[in-house]
């Protein structure tokens, strides 16, 4: 198993244990606790409910995000949070008909070299 750096295990160190964090606390602990000393990209990672074998389940797309980017690049970058409200809607709208079941079981929030997040995702899937 790979080891950690020094800033991800003190920043990991600052999390709780089990908690599941708002949108705007896990932006504003991603911002405030860089894991390396250039900057990082935010990645958001969601595990969906589909069967991937499955041709009609699969979820793909493209979103046009409110506040842009900040730079021209080949890689999404999520510089506010209502960016990530965006995302987090088109993937909730892209939602394919035949797949049962809980759709977004979990989506985690984590700057490049940082620690993940939980995201609670409840009060957009009630949308």
């Amino acid at each position: 198993m790979a080891k950690h750096g020094k800033s991800y295990r003190k920043n990991a160190e600052q999390l709780d244990a089990g908690k599941v964090y708002t949108l705007e606390e896990a932006i504003a602990f991603v911002k405030g606790h860089p894991g390396a000393k250039f900057d990082e990209m935010v990645d958001v990672a969601f595990r969906l409910g589909v069967d991937y074998k499955k041709s009609d389940q699969m979820v793909r797309g493209s979103v046009s995000l409110p506040h842009g980017t900040g730079k021209n690049v080949r890689v999404v970058v999520f510089a506010t949070g209502e960016n990530v409200t965006t995302l987090i809607k088109a993937i909730c709208d892209a939602r394919p008909v035949s797949a049962k079941g809980v759709f977004i079981k979990n989506c985690v929030i984590s700057s490049t070299m940082g620690v993940g997040l939980p995201v609670q995702i409840r009060e957009f899937l009630a949308v």
